[in-house]
């Protein structure tokens, strides 16, 4: 809120000086990035269209106004005709930068042209990786995530899994809280044990509440995944309240020890049989001391 009262403030101040000595060319490009920070999509294209009719040039500032106007039409699903169009204007006065290929192959996975689609990331990664030096605003780094994920997933559709598993590990190490990383990562290696899957996942996850509750939300999203139920157990030792309704404690609560000792060996067992022997004794101990614990209140 804080955000948008401030930009709707610049806004204001903006067309208060429009009314008081004109409009201007320069205003356009601050108008269109006030009118972008609000989510008014339309009004960007308009003022982002006459700030580039226009030629006035905000130095550094150059290709913000065609990242506004690309995102604006990728954002309320223009004709991706046009679309091209302008990212080619784009990449034309802007070929060293590695951002606007990269709208490019977005839009040819849209249209399922995964072929030229991986071959311009490949060329946005490389031309990433050299690192020209230049003034202008760098809108790619944030986004650079989203070109491992692309072509994790198009080497998931040529059936390359290594090549799939390594971008999209590189993918995980910068936006670790994507759940579409997440998940499609975890479809590749699914088959292995889940103890292993576990391990591997400690690299990227620490055992804490905002980890192990976007853990446990991902693993939720997919059917019949059984890693759910560790990381359920793990984050009820940072946050009860936050977890699933556990219908266990209720029972124990209205003294239904019978029905709630069911549900508790049927959640061991669950456990057990996710994370293996080696993992599973100690885990197992430690939910059933706590366990026992609510018993015995």
């Amino acid at each position: 809120h804080i955000i948008k009262k401030k930009l709707q403030r610049n806004l204001d101040l903006i067309n208060e000086e429009i009314n008081e000595f004109g409009e201007k060319p320069w205003h356009y490009g601050f108008l269109a990035d006030c009118y972008y920070g609000l989510k008014d999509y339309e009004n960007t294209i308009k003022f982002a269209q006459l700030a580039i009719k226009s030629g006035v040039k905000l130095a550094g500032q150059e290709n913000n106004v065609y990242r506004r106007l690309i995102d604006s039409y990728l954002i309320l699903n223009k004709d991706e005709k046009i679309i091209l169009e302008i990212i080619d204007i784009a990449i034309k006065f802007f070929p060293e930068l590695p951002e606007f290929i990269m709208d490019k192959a977005h839009v040819y996975i849209m249209q399922k042209k995964y072929y030229e689609a991986e071959v311009l990331l490949n060329i946005a990664l490389d031309k990433h990786n050299k690192k020209a030096n230049n003034i202008l605003v760098n809108n790619f780094e944030g986004k650079l995530f989203r070109l491992y994920y692309y072509l994790g997933e198009i080497n998931i559709i040529k059936n390359e899994t290594n090549k799939a598993i390594e971008y999209l590990v590189e993918a995980l190490k910068l936006e670790k809280y994507n759940s579409s990383i997440l998940i499609a990562l975890y479809s590749l290696i699914k088959n292995e044990e889940n103890a292993i899957i576990i391990d591997f996942l400690s690299a990227f996850y620490y055992e804490n509440s905002s980890d192990m509750k976007f853990l446990y939300a991902t693993f939720s999203k997919i059917k019949n995944c059984k890693i759910k139920f560790y990381y359920r157990r793990k984050l009820e030792k940072y946050e009860k309240d936050n977890v699933d309704y556990n219908i266990e404690d209720d029972l124990i609560a209205i003294g239904n020890y019978q029905e709630a000792e069911k549900i508790i060996k049927g959640d061991l067992d669950n456990i057990y049989k996710l994370v293996g022997n080696e993992l599973s004794d100690r885990l197992c101990v430690a939910v059933f001391d706590l366990l026992l614990m609510k018993l015995q209140k």
